[in-house]
């Protein structure tokens, strides 16, 4: 299946819906890479790249390459509190 493109009006450059996000450049289905997403925040004490390459079944570069792209996105450091900014308000 070919991945449809669009084209800005404006400069008439073609892109895709992934450019500018995680999935940009990915040659893997974007249903592994949700799969891949669910498994990771459902898993209660945090994942490997060893797990998601045995219950995936990528490679482990992949599963890898997956979980650095992943993991700062998933904040890792807790959720916040209510009324939290910045500034410390």
């Amino acid at each position: 299946m070919k991945t449809p493109f669009y084209r800005c009006t404006a400069c008439r450059h073609d892109f895709t819906v992934t450019v500018g996000t995680l999935f940009s450049d990915t040659r893997l289905p974007l249903s592994l890479w949700f799969e891949a997403m669910w498994y990771v925040v459902n898993q209660k004490h945090g994942v490997s790249a060893l797990g998601v390459q045995r219950v995936l079944g990528v490679s482990y570069l992949t599963a890898w390459r997956w979980l650095h792209k992943l993991r700062p996105g998933h904040g890792a450091c807790g959720p916040r509190p209510l009324g939290w900014n910045r500034r410390g308000g």
